[in-house]
């Protein structure tokens, strides 16, 4: 068995003209725009690491707050993969056994 320590970073929206955050999407209120993750044995050994920068496509400008903690700019995403892509690529890292997600 092993464990998977789990981090996702989050976009938003904001009103580049106002300065202010604008309405949510309510079907998707925040957007994934990175999934990083370490795969720790039994003996909570890394063992394996993930990481995937997703190119935002609802929330395509990146909140200013969000810039700030987490140091992903733009620049960083406009070469980032698909969210399905990442999403298969992070279950190819999972693999088939058996696996306690950790946030």
């Amino acid at each position: 068995m092993n464990y998977i320590v789990l981090d996702l970073e989050f976009n938003q929206p904001f009103s580049f003209k106002t300065g202010e955050q604008t309405e949510l999407n309510p079907e998707c209120p925040f957007e994934i725009i990175q999934i990083g993750a370490v795969k720790l044995n039994d003996a909570f050994e890394i063992i394996d690491s993930f990481n995937a920068m997703i190119k935002p496509q609802i929330y395509p400008r990146i909140h200013p707050y969000v810039e700030k903690i987490t140091g992903i700019t733009e620049e960083q995403l406009k070469n980032g993969e698909t969210f399905p892509n990442a999403y298969s690529n992070f279950l190819d890292f999972l693999g088939d056994g058996k696996n306690i997600l950790c946030t």
